[in-house]
């Protein structure tokens, strides 16, 4: 629950179970990494024959006993998935494995009927494309039916499906000449000693127990061997189907904290993975650099952070024939290559801008979040400390505080622009709702509610002048805004020479007054001179351009682009907003070479994706535009297209949204605290979200049903998380 009393915001969770669940997903993060069991790898791991006796028993007999205990209630075995039908073929290799397993010692007579049972009435899937496969499903199940022929276990399956799968077997043999990942389904004919090449120092092929036990089977090599005593040393009586997992894990609890949007409350946990992570990364940890999905995961990680990691390591994973069966065994088909698109482009978390913004982005990964959900190698598993239900809640609870906050201050932002009397101008774009949106997007925190609101009375402000120097002022009416903003006094009434004079001025002196106010309590110094000089410069850009409109020689883009890039308000909007951070911040910072760097960066993209989008309305309107600028510049030698105009615009953008995006994550030599970066980096994204096909901001479309998402509409909560 949120309190505003004042301008102070308490944010007090009067729920206790959302400080417990914050506690126990902080023990998830620091602790052991739960994994579920893998029916199929403890099916192979206990088919080992002991060294002695010839080989009449278990080396392993624990995991027979994990089999004889662990069959479902419907004759299988593996990860059960009730109501998910597209999963059966998972549960028909984890059966046969077990099954042929319990038959190679003669154990579990009944259980094996009540297995053969289920193959029986599940045969359909074996060859239904539609169906989820595990990893070399076509590879190996074949396989398992030959041992179990050996074994004189007799199948329910009819010819032509035996027929069709190792037919399908003998393809994907010759068309995959890498097979090692899923060796266990090649038999004698595979050159195991060969295979030995790929073992890990922890002694295991691809941490995989169901490859490694097949290849102890077939070479009593000790280092499988003391691979799988230490997997059973740690999880007893069953192994699951990738070991160690830890890093992956860890990665995957960080990203997922990020993308459900409550990193904010893990900061320390996250800080301490990553650092991990970095250090593993320096030396090269197997862990990481073996498999693809961990890697580009922890690159793109990383990299977001502003460590120092280099894509070239991703480089050995572009022979794209090793790809899926011997580089990832945390591969989980699409995600593994979503995954490696992320990191690869400079990051997806860097790159994607065309998207949506970062809150609404969480508000649909919690409506797509599933405290179930599950990861297929070969078998599906799960990672309880990643999908829970604690996760579940607390998130969405979480979502929900937040939004309740948005609302209490869309109506402070309502009563503010009545009481500014800005309801009664008769002109201009009505943009309270659609500048509240954009900075709860941008600050979504819940106890950043006063540089929320200084951020949107700015977008506000800014909106409401631009307009009226635009199109419905005189050249002497906004002058005299400029004069007086200059000049920064009350004045009398008849002092403005307009009423809409007055409304705009007094609208502009009072709030800059009432945000400076704060921003002495918050800072313990006078921010007033900042703040007013930065909308000085913005007004005196405003007239720049207006005054250009008549010139008889128009500005060349350089010329354009010197006051342009204040004119788009981003600079205003982020020097005030970042007062109420919870940082402290010294003149000498927020006026150093590099936050002017970091605003000219970000305004140059926003204004430049601006008039990409608005060049034909402008052009009509015989109004200054980059891009006709372009164009106009290029006549004498013949001229460029429109086209051609566009590009070279767009190479501009590209060229500051890469400068702005090394000074945000710079760690050495920065000086600007990374809290503010983050604000600089989030406004350019906004950018993209506005302006990436039309103009969002004056005629907002896409933008409605996002802003219901993330302010108007609650996320529903089970049953008894509300009671």
């Amino acid at each position: 629950m949120v309190l505003i009393d004042g301008d102070v915001v308490v944010c007090v969770y009067l729920l206790q179970g959302f400080q417990d669940s914050i506690g126990r997903i902080r023990e998830k993060m620091k602790g052991k990494v739960e994994i579920t069991p893998s029916a199929y790898d403890t099916a192979w791991v206990a088919m080992v024959p002991s060294r002695e006796d010839s080989g009449r028993e278990p080396l392993f007999p624990q995991c027979l006993d994990w089999i004889i205990e662990n069959q479902n209630p419907d004759g299988s075995w593996g990860l059960q998935h009730p109501g998910h039908p597209l999963l059966v073929k998972d549960s028909l290799s984890c059966t046969l494995a077990c099954l042929v397993a319990l038959r190679k010692w003669n154990a579990g007579d009944q259980l094996v009927k009540k297995g053969l049972e289920f193959l029986r009435s599940n045969a359909w899937a074996a060859a239904d494309n539609h169906q989820i496969s595990p990893i070399g499903f076509d590879i190996v199940f074949p396989m398992m039916i030959n041992y179990a022929n050996d074994l004189d276990l007799t199948l329910p399956f009819h010819q032509h499906l035996l027929d069709s799968m190792f037919s399908n077997r003998h393809s994907e043999i010759k068309r995959n000449p890498n097979l090692e990942y899923v060796a266990e389904g090649l038999g004698e004919s595979f050159d195991w000693n060969k295979s030995l090449t790929q073992q890990r120092s922890n002694g295991s092929l691809f941490n995989s127990p169901a490859t490694t036990a097949a290849a102890f089977i077939h070479t009593q090599d000790n280092n499988c061997f003391q691979y799988l005593h230490s997997v059973l040393i740690t999880f007893k009586t069953w192994v699951p189907t990738v070991y160690p997992i830890d890093i992956y894990a860890r990665l995957s609890m960080v990203d997922t904290l990020q993308r459900l949007g409550v990193d904010r409350y893990f900061q320390s946990e996250i800080d301490s993975i990553l650092e991990e992570t970095y250090r593993l990364w320096q030396q090269k940890e197997e862990e990481i650099f073996t498999d693809i999905t961990c890697c580009a995961m922890a690159f793109r990680l990383l990299r977001i952070q502003g460590y120092e990691v280099s894509s070239d390591e991703l480089a050995a994973f572009v022979d794209q024939e090793r790809f899926f069966y011997t580089v990832s065994p945390q591969m989980g088909g699409v995600a593994t290559v979503l995954e490696l698109y992320r990191a690869s482009q400079v990051d997806y978390e860097l790159k994607n801008f065309h998207g949506i913004p970062d809150r609404v982005g969480n508000r649909r990964s919690l409506e797509l979040y599933d405290m179930d959900n599950y990861q297929v190698l070969k078998t599906a598993y799960r990672c309880p400390a990643i999908h829970n239900e604690d996760l579940f809640l607390f998130s969405r609870q979480d979502f929900n505080i937040c939004q309740s906050q948005y609302q209490k201050e869309l109506e402070q932002l309502e009563r503010w622009y009545k009481d500014c009397r800005l309801d009664s101008l008769k002109f201009g774009r009505s943009v309270v709702n659609i500048s509240h949106f954009l900075t709860c997007a941008i600050l979504a925190d819940p106890l950043l509610s006063d540089a929320r609101l200084s951020y949107a009375k700015s977008i506000v402000l800014v909106t409401c002048l631009d307009d009226f120097f635009d199109h419905h002022g005189s050249r002497e009416e906004s002058f005299k805004i400029l004069e007086l903003t200059k000049q920064w006094n009350e004045q009398p009434a008849t002092a403005y020479g307009s009423e809409e004079v007055e409304i705009l001025f007094t609208a502009l002196y009072n709030t800059v007054n009432e945000v400076a106010a704060k921003a002495y309590i918050e800072q313990g110094r006078c921010v007033k001179h900042l703040l007013v000089s930065l909308w000085v410069e913005m007004l005196t850009s405003f007239m720049r351009e207006m005054d250009s409109w008549s010139d008889e020689t128009p500005p060349s883009v350089d010329e354009y682009l010197s006051f342009a890039w204040l004119s788009i308000s981003c600079r205003s909007c982020i020097l005030t907003s970042i007062h109420f951070l919870g940082i402290n911040l010294s003149e000498d910072m927020v006026t150093s070479p590099e936050f002017t760097s970091l605003c000219m960066h970000v305004s140059f993209v926003a204004r430049l994706l601006n008039d990409l989008q608005t060049f034909k309305k402008e052009e009509e309107e015989r109004k200054l535009n980059s891009v006709i600028l372009m164009q106009a510049a290029h006549k004498d030698g013949g001229g460029i297209s429109e086209g051609d105009a566009i590009w070279e615009i767009k190479k501009i953008v590209e060229f500051n949204r890469r400068k702005l995006l090394q000074m945000v994550y710079q760690r050495n030599g920065s000086i600007v605290p990374k809290e503010c970066k983050d604000i600089f980096w989030r406004t350019s994204k906004i950018a993209y979200y506005l302006y990436s096909s039309g103009d969002e901001f004056t005629s907002p479309q896409e933008m409605m049903e996002d802003m219901k998402s993330l302010i108007y509409k609650p996320l529903e909560l089970p049953a008894h998380a509300t009671s």
